[in-house]
């Protein structure tokens, strides 16, 4: 859940009426931060112009552009007039929040897990079962007694 879903939940029930306010806050939100970052990204290009002399120098600018779209396509959104909506649009409203938030949370991971793969060594098989039978089983064991406790006492 955001921001946004958040503050309206807590100011009182969202009715499907509120569905055209809550899709019209998303996606000046969503404007607002790609605007931030696309400009973070073009203040790094600025700051690393010719550094590497190479296919590297030209990713800030390509990661900026890519942001700088995803604004665009957020304010060319806003023309369609979200906030007439109504109650009859609340459902596709749902379904494209839903869908929006799945996509995020796949692309973050994808992220996640690509970052980690390119910054950490490389492990051996002998390593990797070690971990896996060490550390992560008797974890993963211990959130499950922990969670059946908590289920079992509420």
């Amino acid at each position: 859940m955001d921001l946004v879903t958040f503050l309206l939940l807590a100011a009182g029930p969202v009715s499907p009426a509120n569905a055209g306010l809550i899709l019209t806050l998303k996606l000046i939100g969503v404007a607002v931060v790609s605007l931030l970052i696309a400009m973070l990204f073009f203040r790094r290009a600025q700051k690393e112009k010719g550094k590497f002399g190479d296919a590297r120098d030209r990713e800030p600018v390509l990661g900026g552009l890519m942001w700088a779209l995803v604004a665009v396509a957020a304010l060319a959104g806003l023309v369609l007039k979200p906030w007439t909506i109504g109650p009859v649009g609340a459902d596709l409203v749902a379904s494209l929040l839903q869908i929006m938030a799945f996509v995020a949370k796949v692309v973050f991971f994808a992220w996640l897990f690509i970052w980690v793969r390119w910054t950490l060594p490389r492990f051996r098989y002998d390593q990797l079962m070690r971990l896996g039978w060490k550390v992560w089983l008797p974890l993963g064991l211990a959130n499950l007694v922990v969670t059946a406790l908590v289920m079992a006492i509420v």
